[in-house]
């Protein structure tokens, strides 16, 4: 759906700069996806997959693009939040969705209710839920239906941590009931990529009781785990089997950590009750790009489905992300600690050198000076 846009090199070098660059996502962290130490630069990013979402799903007009694109470079740059990022965004759609429809004046009464009935028609009625998930599970849904829960996978050993934690009366436990085939859609895109970025959540959840940072760096939270399983009164098997079963789902997550994966389905798949265009101008507020906002926010961040989707219903798409903070491991620690031992060894040969020379060269000068002076002296 979005590849004729993700293809194109001026996209991607935004990429890099909501990635890499500073003045794009040093802002502040007030958003709904901050229930957890999200970098900065991966929600930014996320923000960006859901606005050139919706322009595919409400907008999609290539020729507009340019202009469109241009036009989110500048809010990235200019506003310093994620929430007025978010509402700068909606404004936006709704700017290009009237120049889409040669429409100049968005506040006449009549232009106003089509417009955003527009709006409501493409992105809400016949809009889209989305699922965040591993990405490790992304063959498998793409040549199967799509049923909850049914990759298991470790499922009946992460039952059993719970009860190797109960015999010590831990307080930490895995907050998932396993039994439960249920998964959570949600109409935030951005949401969508969150969950995935930590799918599966109660993996992550598990691992952040033993972060002093709350910080999803897998590194330290094994290791605060291993010093936790040694410091209570654990027997042999029940530590190793716990530390055996988080590297066995660490390995099956590492393969795909780099990106996110979510499941797009037609909101008229699920039974969930949309509020109706008329329900949505129901306010005293007239302004038409403030009405956008309010049609494009999330009215429902977690929707239960149980059912099997079969899998001509439902779209699937990956998206790539920078190198996520959990993925940081000793070994590339140690890389950069090598490269920085020899940066500093090249600037040493290279500058030491030079240095050496440059004494060698003042004390000649020095001698000099002292043996003229020397000779004026005993004239």
């Amino acid at each position: 759906m979005l590849d004729e846009y993700l293809r194109r090199g001026d996209v991607s070098s935004f990429i890099d700069d909501i990635l890499f660059n500073e003045r794009y996502f040093k802002k502040k962290m007030n958003h709904i996806a901050n229930t957890k130490s999200i970098s900065e630069n991966i929600l930014a990013l996320f923000i960006f997959y859901s606005a050139l979402f919706q322009y595919k799903v409400i907008v999609d007009n290539i020729y507009l693009f340019d202009d469109f694109l241009e036009q989110l470079e500048r809010l990235y740059r200019k506003i310093d939040n994620y929430n007025d990022l978010e509402v700068g965004i909606h404004h936006l759609i709704g700017r290009m969705v009237a120049d889409n429809l040669q429409i100049k004046d968005v506040e006449d009464n009549d232009n106003r209710t089509m417009l955003l009935k527009y709006i409501y028609d493409k992105y809400i009625k016949n809009g889209y839920y989305f699922h965040g998930f591993s990405s490790s599970y992304f063959n498998d849904l793409n040549k199967n239906s799509f049923q909850p829960e049914v990759y298991h996978n470790y499922y009946d050993r992460f039952e059993k941590i719970n009860s190797i934690f109960s015999k010590v009366n831990s307080n930490i436990k895995i907050e998932k009931d396993f039994s439960k085939k249920e998964v959570y859609f949600t109409d935030d895109f951005v949401m969508g990529c969150y969950y995935s970025y930590y799918s599966p959540m109660f993996y992550t959840d598990f691992l952040l009781n033993f972060s002093k940072k709350d910080f999803y760096q897998y590194t330290e939270c094994f290791k605060k785990l291993k010093v936790y399983l040694d410091s209570e009164f654990f027997t042999k098997e029940d530590k190793e089997f716990v530390l055996s079963l988080i590297e066995d789902e660490r390995h099956l997550l590492k393969k795909n950590e780099n990106e996110v994966s979510i499941i797009i389905v037609p909101r008229n798949e699920f039974n969930d009750t949309i509020l109706s265009f008329d329900e949505y101008l129901n306010n005293d507020d007239n302004n038409y790009y403030d009405m956008v906002d309010r049609l494009l926010t999330s009215k429902s961040s977690k929707i239960i489905h149980m059912d099997e989707i079969e899998r001509e219903k439902y779209d699937l798409y990956r998206f790539p992300i920078s190198k996520k903070e959990s993925s940081i491991t000793e070994e590339s620690e140690i890389l950069k600690k090598d490269e920085i031992k020899k940066n500093n060894q090249i600037f040493l040969d290279e500058y030491g050198r030079v240095s050496i020379l440059l004494v060698i060269g003042s004390l000649s000068i020095l001698i000099g000076i002292v043996i003229t002076i020397i000779k004026f002296v005993w004239r």
